[in-house]
C-alpha cells in the first residue's frame, strides 16, 4: 500500500507514534533553522528559507523623519551633551541620514548635524527651547544608538563629532 512503510511495519502503533515524534522534531528544528536565516541541510522536502525583511542582518535606509529614529537622533544629542567638556547645549540642526538595523533590538545610524545653542549646562533648560548661537557653531556627527523598544532602554554605542564652522 502507498504509505511509505514496508509491509512488515505497516499497523504498528509503537513505530507509526515514533515516527510522527521523529517528524514534529524535524520540522521543529527545520523552523528553528529557518528562523536563524539558515536552511537545516540533509531534510528532504522542507520548505525553502524565506526571504529576510527589510532591516533585518544589514543597515537599511529609512526616512529622517521616522519616529522612532527622531527619538533615537535626540537620545543621542541628550548623551553627546552629557559627556562633552562644553559649558552650552547642543541640539539638532539637521538630519541627513539615518539607517536602522534589527538585532537584537534596533541599531540606528545616525548622520546628523548638532549647533551650539545659547543653553548653558545647568541641566534646568528644555532644549527644545534654547536658540542657535550666533553664528551658529555646527558639528558634523555620527551616531549609533541601540534602542529595545520591548524594554524601553536605549544606549549610545558611539558618537563622532567633528567641528565644520
Amino acid at each position: 500500500m502507498g504509505d511509505g512503510w514496508p509491509a512488515g511495519e505497516r499497523g504498528m502503533g509503537a513505530r507509526t507514534g515514533a515516527a510522527l515524534l521523529v517528524t514534529a522534531l524535524v520540522a521543529a528544528l527545520a523552523g528553528r533553522a529557518r528562523a536563524c536565516g539558515k536552511t537545516l541541510t540533509g531534510v528532504e522536502g522542507g520548505p525553502p528559507t524565506p526571504p529576510t525583511p527589510p532591516g533585518v542582518g544589514s543597515p537599511t535606509d529609512i526616512s529622517v523623519d521616522d519616529a522612532n529614529m527622531v527619538k533615537a537622533a535626540n537620545f543621542a544629542v541628550v548623551k553627546y551633551n552629557m559627556k562633552s567638556n562644553e559649558a552650552y547645549l547642543y541640539k539638532t540642526e539637521r538630519i541627513v541620514t539615518a539607517k536602522q538595523q534589527i538585532v537584537n533590538g534596533v541599531l540606528f545610524y545616525i548622520e546628523m548635524y548638532i549647533g551650539k545653542t545659547e543653553c548653558r549646562k545647568t541641566g534646568s533648560e528644555q532644549l527644545e527651547s534654547c536658540a542657535f548661537v550666533s553664528p551658529t557653531e555646527v558639528k558634523h556627527c555620527n551616531f549609533k544608538v541601540l534602542t529595545i523598544p520591548w524594554k524601553d532602554e536605549c544606549t549610545l554605542l558611539s558618537d563622532t563629532c567633528s567641528s565644520i564652522r
